[in-house]
């Protein structure tokens, strides 16, 4: 331990002591308040410091919901699988409102895609140009 102090330095240990334990006692805090993921949603604090509770993102809102074929619904797994690969941060439900709304309307989303230079441009996509 005095070997770790000397190539360190016993302020800088000090220090980091002490942010762990602000951030210990932060988490207690957010316990205390029940704060965090809960199956509703995610409770936080809003600027005035009340407690809200963040809905999760529905798959479908009411009267949205789409009816498939069954190459529509092939369509849809496959594109699921993949979105939820390339993007496992990012909840299903979210996944699934954009990925069935490109299955039904594909002409509409890559519209709107294209309009977006900067994602195309991040993405090495070709604007395909109308003759």
């Amino acid at each position: 331990m005095e070997e770790l102090k000397k190539d360190i330095g016993e302020e800088d240990i000090e220090n980091n002591v002490k942010e762990i334990e602000d951030i210990k006692n932060e988490i207690e805090q957010q316990k205390e308040l029940g704060l965090g993921p809960c199956k509703d949603g995610f409770r936080c604090l809003n600027e005035d410091g009340e407690v809200i509770t963040m809905e999760r993102a529905k798959a479908h809102l009411p009267g949205t919901q789409y009816k498939f074929t069954l190459e529509e619904t092939a369509q849809v797994e496959t594109y699921m699988a993949e979105a939820m690969r390339r993007y496992p941060n990012v909840e299903a439900g979210v996944l699934k409102i954009l990925v069935e709304d490109f299955v039904k309307h594909p002409e509409e989303v890559r519209k709107e895609m294209y309009a977006d230079k900067k994602y195309c441009e991040d993405n090495n996509i070709i604007i395909p140009t109308e003759t």
